[in-house]
């Protein structure tokens, strides 16, 4: 059920309204991050995965960044379909989060943005993803949060269009990380009153 509503959304996904004030604002974040910590590291090659890359929007989006290898992973075949059109040179992995573990290699960035609250065992996405991930490498994670009443009650009504989601809270998120990454920036993004609150992490390995 759950892949038959992304293949759904696939097509048109580039052109759902919460591109402009959601999304769209998230993937300039998560790109502004990048940035930064590539030019810290001062690396020629570094490699990326986008867990959750949906129509492949963010690392279209990247393209431009030198020597940064790029990886999509979706488990909607209709959302990788529309990723391969602009991102044709990348490597696409059509798989189900919780096969993470069958990619034999490591990167020294993964993504995921606002696929988090989608997952049913999200502490075992965590933890796959910090397995996935290089010893210094940078895992940045964003979703909406669901941290007060108002972001609540507005996310009951988004998750009738995408299906069963659980949004964690600021502090359901360091109970998910523990152990495992530690903060190293947390920002906020809230475009207009009306949309929920959603938060950006900066993650290192612990």
């Amino acid at each position: 059920m759950k892949k038959k509503i992304w293949d759904f959304w696939a097509k048109n996904y580039s052109k759902l309204w919460v591109q402009k004030y959601s999304l769209g604002p998230t993937r300039t974040k998560v790109k502004h991050i990048i940035s930064s910590y590539l030019s810290i590291e001062e690396s020629t090659a570094m490699s990326l995965l986008d867990v959750g890359c949906g129509t492949g929007e963010l690392l279209y989006e990247l393209q431009g960044v030198k020597g940064l290898q790029r990886s999509g992973l979706d488990f909607s075949k209709g959302m990788i379909e529309e990723s391969q059109k602009k991102n044709k040179d990348i490597k696409h992995y059509v798989l189900d989060v919780q096969e993470l573990d069958k990619i034999e290699r490591k990167f020294n960035i993964i993504t995921c943005t606002h696929s988090l609250p989608y997952y049913p065992s999200q502490s075992d996405i965590i933890k796959k993803i910090h397995s996935l991930l290089e010893k210094d490498g940078l895992a940045v994670f964003a979703f909406a949060s669901g941290n007060n009443w108002f972001d609540k009650i507005i996310l009951l009504f988004v998750k009738l269009t995408t299906g069963p989601a659980s949004y964690p809270s600021d502090k359901d998120f360091k109970k998910l990380i523990d152990g495992l990454f530690q903060i190293e920036k947390r920002e906020v993004i809230k475009i207009k009153p009306y949309m929920p609150t959603i938060a950006v992490y900066s993650l290192k390995k612990v």
